[in-house]
């Protein structure tokens, strides 16, 4: 076992009644997993915990030093097929035994006083039905991955208008938050999913709804916290350091899968909490946006030989589905899992 992960201490073998479940998620993670792992066990929480891991059926072996045996502390899932960030993070909810339960992604390294900050500020404030630590990039600046809940009009700007642009908007602006400081802590109705901790308390049918595949289960979770009648609150004693490397990558068939889930999520978020309505609205500009790049921008290109064909198609599926509200990534795993 790696010397780091050996510094768990089976607090719950002892009988302790658990404050605190930490929940991470792994697909494809490559070395962030473990480097998780080994930031909880440098820097863990004061109160008794637990960290439940659950492994989204990976394909680079990021999971595999789990799998030859895990901590005490550790308990681990290998699904045999990917359930997407929703499926993988109720599976851990479910799993949890904590008052609270932290969720965090893998590619998160924990910062010494972190955990117990978040702890402290749920057990000081009832009114809180979750809280959020502050994400800072490797080279130590804050990462603005929040926002106000969404108007229609809000997310088209984001996914279909220049920044530039979309930044002239007072509402696009308001939504994004950027009128807040940070520094101090503030009210966040929509926080970073992959760095909350919640109440578990509050979520008595379940943390997120099963509609959803990778996005805009994240939000579902902020609704049902006001739904309740609690409040979120980002809070910058709680900093932990998000060690991911983003960069574009080549569209490709999967990544418009990818695209479609994120689409259709949209589509369904809105139904759900505005109404149909709301939802009609993302069909209708959503779609006439993706029409309009399909037949002005995507043809004339596979028709220079600029972009192939079968990427056309795959853009003209994307579509297709969308108006017909079809998640095909979500549609595959639960196919995928019932045939198991």
């Amino acid at each position: 076992m790696n010397p780091v992960l050996q510094a768990f201490k089976p607090i719950a073998a002892l009988g302790c009644p658990l404050k605190l479940t930490i929940a991470i998620v792994n697909y494809n993670g490559g070395p962030r997993l473990k480097a998780c792992l080994e930031s909880i066990a440098a820097a863990p929480p004061s109160v008794p915990y637990e960290v439940v891991v659950v492994d989204n059926d990976s394909k680079d072996g990021s999971a595999d030093f789990l799998k030859q045996g895990a901590p005490p502390q550790v308990r681990f899932v290998a699904n045999a097929h990917n359930l997407g960030y929703t499926g993988g993070y109720n599976q851990a909810f479910d799993m949890a035994r904590g008052e609270f339960v932290m969720l965090m992604n893998a590619d998160i390294l924990a910062r010494p006083g972190s955990f117990d900050a978040l702890v402290r500020h749920l057990d000081e404030d009832p009114t809180l039905g979750a809280v959020g630590g502050a994400s800072m990039s490797v080279k130590g600046d804050f990462e603005k991955y929040v926002n106000r809940f969404p108007r229609v009009r809000d997310v088209y700007l984001t996914n279909f208008v220049r920044k530039e642009k979309a930044m002239k908007d007072e509402g696009y602006r308001r939504y994004h938050m950027m009128d807040v400081d940070f520094a101090k802590p503030v009210e966040v109705p929509q926080p970073a999913g992959g760095l909350l901790m919640v109440r578990r308390s509050v979520f008595p049918d379940g943390l997120m709804g099963p509609e959803f595949c990778v996005f805009w289960s994240d939000v579902e979770i902020a609704r049902r916290v006001y739904a309740a009648g609690k409040r979120i609150m980002v809070f910058p004693d709680a900093p932990f350091t998000h060690d991911h490397n983003w960069a574009r990558k080549p569209v490709t068939e999967s990544s418009l899968l990818v695209d479609l889930d994120y689409y259709v999520g949209c589509a369904r978020y809105f139904r759900k909490w505005e109404g149909r309505g709301a939802a009609l609205r993302v069909k209708l500009s959503f779609g006439a946006r993706l029409l309009g790049r399909l037949v002005v921008i995507e043809f004339p290109a596979a028709l220079r030989g600029e972009q192939s064909w079968a990427i056309w198609r795959a853009r003209a599926r994307l579509l297709w589905n969308f108006l017909r509200d079809r998640n095909v990534l979500l549609e595959r795993g639960l196919a995928a899992a019932r045939g198991s």
